[in-house]
């Protein structure tokens, strides 16, 4: 049955401003208005009433009016202790929807446990001459009659506002001046809560329904991310949900991000269970979640942490984690010949012991880049028909055990110390023992950085693996081993330790996540110096392409590590090194090496100037 205008203008009467609900529901009696009548309810929506709202008159108590004490403002500060007390009071669960001044000047809220985000909503329908650039003084309009523009549209002539309360529209500001757009290009539906053990409110979510688009998804969500630290109580423990089909973002609360201190390796077992051949746990992050490096996804890792920062404990928990997963062994380690490795190298593949020398360690690595010829059709032809593998990935492990090939991590330390250009002693005959020995190792030298830079581009597929670490990222290190080439190809990295926000930019894909995640980790943003800071062996950030975690790596004694390999059963090949011989071959007893035969053509490359080298800058 439709109302008549007279009763029309009743009902929009009664409901604006609010009342009691046994006032209202009086009210709608003496217009001959029957609660539970379509008509209402179609009126009720048509002014922008929710849903909830609606019901409410008919079977709820709700909305309901609360006085609030002299001297209240509204900010998102004073919600929190507000929402405290409503829900002490008997209202569990309500919302503040708005604020205004009843006849008698008493400031009254309307509470219900579902709040609209456009109270009291209306469309102003403009002048046909207004102009885009007009938005400003319709807001400043709207502000005057105590309302709020939330749409603008100057092509449709028409500007949407509504009761807002001050402390969401504080908070939309708040966002609008982060994403550097206007404020009614944001729109936004906070919730409250009250904290189950303080007892106090707080803000528990913001709902962002419309703000301006991004480019990427991964922009919108790093854009929304550093929002979070601009909201009361934001803290690195909240997280952004992104759903990109409606284009909402909700930014949720969490507890703030503590990084533990130490990670032993009883807390973490994932680490040695071989399970998920392809995922290599290596610690936990702030919330206590396993960080992993997934080889599916990131193939190869780069490593960079200096003097006390947990390094070489961090690549035993790598390599003990690959080894029971099945994976075959290579060290190059020429700085302190492989040392910190020692206990490890029986169980490194005969032949790729890389460690006595920089010519052992490039003949290391010119022997896995020469694996590719073997490696890569015993995979394909793992199985018939049209189901035949593309990579190492695509095999089990009952797979490669049949075909006689398993994966293989190459663990590439002190690369600097490695990729150093010898210096050639020019003043001596060019047939002097001591020159022809420089010039071979540095030829030697150019061939293994040309081979790193090719196993990080090619052998993907051949499930070769490369842990690339250092102390520290340089230009001159990336351009003997490759340059961007490896800069890219290492889609993984953990950098460990204090570092400078120079180093910092090197070392991360993603300089800017990189550092928010560093400041989480160590509690101050990268410097130019760590004085004062805490030694933390282990603390790290963990960086991919989709996502930068603080971190810290799990540890345990290296004859722990090595008690843990016995106890699963891990093959012990014994560790020999290469034989070198005048040709550059390898002689390997383990199945598949080959002679390495291949030459490096080093054109116009002075081997006494490392200023004429063309390969390009990490940076």
């Amino acid at each position: 049955m439709a109302l008549t205008s007279e009763q029309r203008a009743g009902v929009l009467a009664v409901l604006d401003p609010p009342r009691p609900l046994a006032e209202t529901r009086a009210a709608l009696g003496a217009l001959r208005v029957d609660p539970a009548d379509p008509a209402l309810a179609d009126l009720l929506s048509e002014r922008g009433f929710t849903a909830d709202a609606r019901v409410s008159l008919v079977e709820r108590d709700y909305p309901a009016l609360v006085a609030l004490p002299p001297g209240y403002t509204d900010t998102p500060a004073e919600r929190s202790r507000l929402i405290a007390h409503l829900w002490r009071a008997g209202m569990p669960g309500v919302q503040v929807e708005r604020i205004y001044l009843d006849a008698t000047g008493v400031l009254t809220a309307v509470v219900t446990p579902h709040s609209d985000p456009r109270p009291a909503v209306q469309t102003w329908q403009l002048d046909a001459g207004i102009r885009p650039t007009a938005g400003p003084q319709v807001a400043a309009h709207a502000d005057r009659q105590h309302l709020t523009m939330v749409d603008w549209d100057p092509y449709a002539h028409t500007a949407t506002v509504a009761a807002v309360a001050p402390a969401v529209r504080q908070l939309r500001d708040r966002i609008a001046a982060h994403l550097h757009c206007d404020p009614w290009a944001v729109e936004i539906q906070p919730r409250w809560t009250v904290d189950a053990e303080t007892g106090e409110g707080r803000l528990d979510s913001v709902e962002v329904l419309r703000h301006p688009a991004f480019q990427t998804a991964e922009k919108r969500i790093s854009a929304f991310t550093e929002a979070i630290s601009i909201l009361p109580g934001g803290s690195s423990g909240w997280k952004v949900e992104d759903d990109p089909q409606s284009g909402r973002v909700t930014l949720r609360h969490g507890a703030p991000i503590v990084v533990p201190q130490r990670v032993p390796l009883e807390v973490m077992p994932q680490v040695l269970d071989p399970a998920r051949q392809w995922q290599l746990p290596i610690g936990l992050d702030g919330r206590g979640d396993p960080v992993a490096w997934d080889l599916r996804d990131t193939p190869h890792l780069g490593v960079v942490g200096g003097t006390g920062s947990g390094k070489t404990i961090s690549l035993w928990a790598v390599i003990s984690a690959a080894l029971v997963r099945g994976f075959e062994l290579a060290i190059v380690e020429t700085s302190k010949t492989g040392q910190d490795f020692e206990a490890l190298r029986p169980y490194v593949r005969n032949g790729f012991w890389g460690c006595d020398s920089k010519m052992h360690a490039c003949q290391v690595i010119e022997s896995v880049y020469a694996l590719r010829e073997g490696r890569l059709p015993a995979i394909r032809s793992a199985r018939d028909g049209d189901d035949k593998p593309r990579s190492m990935a695509d095999l089990s492990r009952a797979e490669q055990e049949r075909i006689g090939v398993r994966p293989l991590l190459l663990v590439v330390d002190e690369a600097s110390a490695l990729f150093t250009e010898p210096v050639i002693p020019r003043a001596l005959d060019k047939d002097h023992p001591r020159r022809v020995a420089a010039e071979e190792e540095a030829t030697a030298v150019a061939l293994a950085g040309d081979s790193v830079r090719r196993i990080a581009a090619e052998l993907r597929a051949a499930g070769i693996h490369l842990v690339f670490a250092t102390q520290r990222f340089t230009a001159e290190l990336l351009k003997a081993a490759g340059g961007n080439s490896l800069k890219v190809n290492l889609g993984a990295r953990l950098a460990l330790g204090t570092m400078s926000k120079l180093d910092a930019g090197l070392a991360f894909q993603n300089p800017e996540r990189g550092e928010a995640a560093y400041a989480l980790a160590h509690g101050v943003s990268p410097t130019d110096g760590d004085e004062g800071l805490q030694k933390r062996p282990g603390r790290a950030v963990f960086e991919t392409p989709t996502r930068t975690r603080p971190m810290q790596t799990v540890f345990a004694p290296e004859m722990e590590w090595i008690r843990r390999l016995e106890a699963a059963g891990v093959p012990r090949p014994g560790g020999a090194s290469p034989t070198l011989d005048g040709d550059g071959a390898i002689a390997s007893p383990s199945g598949d090496g080959v002679t390495i035969q291949r030459d490096l053509d080093l054109g116009d490359w002075d081997l006494d100037d490392p200023e004429t080298d063309s390969g390009e800058d990490w940076g």
